[in-house]
């Protein structure tokens, strides 16, 4: 008997890949707006970008758990025939 596997993902892992394979590119964008407004010292808007910062360093995570949990598992037993079975080292 042999039991095969398979994992896919569901919508929400969908969803975390999109978010972990995305966010770290938002990640660097908000980085760069961020350096640029608080090396402006005529600029008095530095939490926007801060908290767009933040947000897709969040998103970073929250993808990892989605990829995690949103994982669905399906197995199924085959049956084999004995001749064509091979059996293991230390079987007889």
């Amino acid at each position: 008997m042999i039991i095969q596997g398979k994992q896919r993902f569901t919508t929400e892992g969908k969803i975390g890949v999109a978010l972990f394979l995305l966010s770290p590119f938002a990640s660097a964008f908000f980085g760069i707006v961020f350096y640029k407004t608080v090396t402006n010292f005529r600029s008095d808007d530095e939490l926007g970008p801060a908290l767009m910062l933040l947000a897709s360093a969040l998103a970073f995570m929250v993808g990892i758990v989605l990829m995690l949990v949103g994982r669905s598992y399906e197995f199924a037993a085959i049956q084999q025939n004995q001749a064509n079975e091979t059996k293991g080292l230390w079987s007889k």
